[in-house]
């Protein structure tokens, strides 16, 4: 078996078996093995105004301010413009050299401030998503370059890391989604700026439910569901549909189900329809929400009333539904 297949099967077999959180340190140690570097980044973003911008980076052995410090000098990052424009294709850059000249001068300081003495760097865009995907891994010794075998194989590896990446997504949002419930849960994985990373055509379609003008290629969600992602709150409710966010530190997973009578509870009703559901009597769900058990009891009746519900097995089995 060649260095490349059995790459291949070990990345693959990580994205079956690799917990979402840990699966890029995963990959990237694959990769390792046969290509040794000292840091690396997997990050995703795009291309505004000549300058990656990135969304959500990955770090291996990478100082922790590298982003701040990159987006000062982004626009002046000319190995990054070569990979953007030769998608798929793997640049091979001694810093000191490729950035040689006056000119250059802001771009040196950096490779040496974050010991960048040469990299491979690939980059391509999701057509689909309208994501930039980007994998770059650097040495600090300048006497240590990548060899030209080195740069050819980064260069076929790279298609097989993408696509292991979204199986393994594509298995997160496997795992998230009770394809058991009645509820119709479907999911998407987006970068923490709304870039949608990979998404169930279900979830699409209710973006343009919820959205009926929502683009059919857009690429991001919709900037009230990206807002409300960014600021916190752990549930969104649309006229049509439900989402809820789940953020990681590089992605989110954002689920969503079509809206039913229980979302028209208050806070406080769908604290007492759960403990209702998990069969509290009364008098324990007072104790649990320091209330008295009367006012447990006309919380239940307005349940009852809000949610077109007549009994507590029609209120289990509909909590069993939005509760993922």
């Amino acid at each position: 078996m060649s260095a490349l297949e059995d790459t291949l099967l070990a990345t693959y077999r990580a994205a079956r078996e690799t917990a979402h959180d840990r699966f890029l340190d995963a990959m990237l140690d694959v990769l390792r093995v046969r290509v040794p570097f000292d840091a690396g980044r997997w990050a995703t973003g795009n291309f505004i105004g000549g300058s990656a911008v990135f969304d959500s980076v990955h770090l291996v052995d990478e100082m922790p301010d590298w982003q701040n410090a990159y987006t000062q000098i982004s626009a002046l990052d000319h190995a990054a413009k070569f990979a953007v424009s030769h998608q798929y294709t793997t640049g091979n850059f001694h810093f000191p050299t490729y950035f040689a000249g006056p000119a250059n001068r802001a771009m040196r300081d950096y490779a040496q401030r974050f010991r960048h003495a040469s990299g491979l760097v690939t980059c391509s865009k999701d057509v689909k998503a309208q994501v930039l995907i980007n994998l770059s891994v650097f040495r600090a010794d300048p006497d240590a370059s990548f060899a030209e075998a080195e740069r050819v194989f980064v260069q076929s590896l790279y298609p097989h890391l993408i696509e292991a990446w979204k199986i393994n997504q594509a298995l997160q949002i496997e795992r998230a989604c009770d394809r058991t419930s009645p509820a119709r849960w479907s999911a998407a994985i987006c970068t923490p700026g709304g870039q949608i990373v990979l998404a169930e055509p279900s979830f699409t379609e209710a973006l343009r439910t919820e959205w009926p003008a929502y683009p059919r290629l857009a690429g991001a969600l919709p900037a009230p569901l990206a807002q409300a992602m960014q600021s916190g709150t752990p549930t969104f409710k649309g006229e049509s549909h439900v989402f809820r966010f789940e953020r990681g530190h590089e992605t989110a997973l954002v689920r969503t189900r079509p809206r039913v009578p229980l979302d028209r509870l208050s806070t406080r009703e769908l604290n007492v329809a759960r403990l209702v559901s998990a069969g509290h009597s009364h008098k324990e769900v007072a104790l649990l929400l320091g209330i008295a058990p009367a006012t447990v009891r006309n919380h239940l009746q307005a349940i009852y009333d809000r949610a077109e519900i007549h009994s507590n097995t029609d209120l289990v089995a509909q909590m069993s539904a939005i509760d993922p």
